[in-house]
């Protein structure tokens, strides 16, 4: 993470290992997080969610150019200030397509986690983070939290909140159950916002 220069990422200013865990020294961030801004002020109109959401998707894009995904990127892990985002909370990150992970003792996001988190074992792709991506577009606008992954697999469908259908669309997609139907890479998902709302 210390290789990530963005001002939209939350800096690592130290790290160590303390009894075989690692400890990260990260920036102060002041300011309160999306989802309390969301939950106190109610869901932003459409212009101002995706204003938002290309804020988070351009830091997103900074570390995974870096090779590093996110893991657990949801409301909660991201700062406001002065209109300021900063993607915080690391502890899930990994490298594109290099580890595998299982639900044991890994950090899992029931909203916001993609489908194949929940698996007992599997690689962890761009398409996971934007899946979160998507879940965060969602309580944007609706000010809730999407439908769980696992329940969606069960039949369960996502309540898509009235916005515009363009970002109906797009939170669809994002949100997709299956990875090879999401967005490719951040720079589709960033595409895909940058028709007039």
């Amino acid at each position: 993470m210390t290789s990530v220069h963005d001002e939209r990422i939350v800096r690592v200013l130290d790290y160590f290992k303390e009894n075989g865990t690692a400890y990260y020294v990260m920036e102060f961030i002041d300011g309160e997080t999306l989802r309390k801004l969301i939950k106190k002020h109610g869901p932003m109109n459409s212009k101002m969610a995706v204003q938002l959401i290309k804020e988070v998707a351009l830091g997103l894009k900074a570390i995974h150019d870096k090779g590093i995904l996110h893991g657990d990127l949801k409301p909660s892990n991201i700062m406001l200030n002065a209109g300021k985002v900063k993607i915080m909370d690391f502890g899930a990150a990994s490298f594109k397509n290099t580890i595998y992970v299982t639900t044991r003792g890994k950090i899992i996001s029931w909203f916001y986690s993609a489908p194949e988190r929940f698996c007992n074992s599997t690689i962890i792709t761009p398409q996971s983070d934007i899946y979160s991506l998507g879940g965060i577009l969602f309580f944007i606008v609706s000010g809730e939290d999407p439908i769980s992954a696992p329940e969606m697999k069960k039949g369960s469908l996502l309540p898509i909140p009235p916005v515009k259908l363009k970002i109906r669309r797009i939170i669809r997609r994002a949100m997709a159950l299956e990875p090879f139907q999401r967005y490719p890479t951040v720079d589709h998902f960033l595409k895909a916002l940058k028709s007039p709302f």
